[in-house]
């Protein structure tokens, strides 16, 4: 199935499907005050009608993991495509606030488009959906997920994520859904606030078009690496699309990127096609 089919798929109804990642429910009276020191936003936005994306970050201010925080009766849902990072918190940094951590059985599943429906809002393709902390029957391959993410600007782990990156890195559409920096103190709030006092990262997480094939790797013009290529799709009607981290002056929207083996217009994410 093409990404064109999967867009007309998902505006014109629903797909389900499992991820890879799992929810951790927190409890106990300190448990917001708790998390609010090691999340990038603010907390104090969670309500049960607004769920909360978050980053959990080192020291140095590298990303660790992303967190969906779903604020329900019997406590804090986090799902997570990294659960030992947020229970490797709780045992390293727990002393005597009242907060445990449980791990719930089995990997979360989603609806997605335009046509879904449920409690735990989480736009995973672009057009909209809700996780479900059960099983659920696969309606897309985890190769028609990937090229969706691309569509929607979505970073994952292992492609535009490596253990270096930094949250502000992955674009100004990340960094404003992801962080807040006018909260109080968590865990690499340091490092992010300089970044965000001096404007800018080295590098942005974009996409490209292209109306040639795109090869993974890396982006070298004149002898010198600008950037890396993560992933990338096919559209029948808009060409070749990429995710790519670029050094800061070549990621302008609309400009004309050549490079010694290739060339793409850049775009900022998500794309607006």
């Amino acid at each position: 199935m093409t990404i064109d089919d999967l867009i007309k798929w998902l505006t014109s109804g629903t797909v389900t499907f499992t991820t890879s990642e799992r929810a951790v429910l927190f409890t106990g009276a300190d448990a917001r005050s708790w998390l609010q020191g090691q999340i990038t936003n603010d907390i104090n936005k969670l309500n049960i009608e607004s769920p909360l994306s978050a980053c959990i970050c080192s020291p140095t201010g590298q990303l660790m993991t992303t967190v969906r925080l779903h604020d329900q009766k019997d406590g804090i849902i986090a799902i997570t495509p990294h659960p030992e990072v947020l229970l490797g918190r709780v045992e390293d940094f727990v002393i005597m606030e009242d907060v445990s951590a449980e791990l719930l059985p089995g990997a979360v599943s989603t609806e997605q488009g335009l046509g879904a429906k449920g409690e735990l809002a989480h736009d995973r393709t672009g057009f909209g959906g809700f996780d479900i902390l059960e099983t659920a029957p696969n309606g897309l391959s985890e190769s028609e997920l990937l090229e969706l993410e691309i569509l929607a600007g979505i970073p994952r782990f292992g492609f535009e994520i490596g253990p270096k990156t930094l949250p502000p890195e992955l674009g100004p559409n990340f960094d404003l859904n992801f962080i807040n920096y006018e909260k109080g103190c968590y865990t690499g709030q340091e490092v992010l606030q300089r970044l965000h006092s001096r404007g800018h990262t080295n590098k942005t997480l974009v996409g490209l078009l292209s109306d040639s094939d795109l090869i993974a790797g890396d982006i070298v013009v004149s002898g010198q690496k600008v950037g890396t290529i993560h992933r990338i799709a096919h559209s029948i009607q808009h060409g070749f699309l990429a995710t790519a981290t670029l050094r800061n002056e070549f990621t302008g929207s609309g400009s004309q990127l050549k490079w010694d083996s290739g060339a793409a217009t850049v775009h900022s994410l998500p794309f607006r096609l």
